[in-house]
């Protein structure tokens, strides 16, 4: 998945990300005073790992990520297991387009 990645973003204090390979990443966010939406959420990820991702290139102040995401709210169990194996299983399918 060259070109975008998926993600769980759950709002209690835990990120879940599919990486390029199959496995799958987790990032413990610190809790903050201030309650923060999914837009600051994804603008803060955006950011920071658009610096990273400039300073292993040597790109400072690149643009990387595209302007918004697509967001969609996971209502039960069943929803959240079946985005699960979407997430997991997305990479497979990316090579036969």
């Amino acid at each position: 998945m060259p070109n975008h990645f998926h993600g769980i973003v759950i709002i209690n204090g835990l990120v879940q990300t599919q990486s390029k390979s199959t496995e799958l990443v987790q990032v413990c966010l610190k809790p903050t005073v201030t309650n923060h939406g999914l837009s600051e959420i994804i603008r803060t990820l955006k950011t920071f790992s658009a610096r990273e991702i400039n300073k292993v290139r040597n790109t400072p102040g690149r643009k990387f990520w595209h302007k918004g995401f697509y967001d969609r709210i996971i209502r039960n169990n069943e929803e959240f297991e079946l985005i699960r194996i979407y997430i997991r299983n997305n990479p497979l399918r990316f090579n036969k387009k």
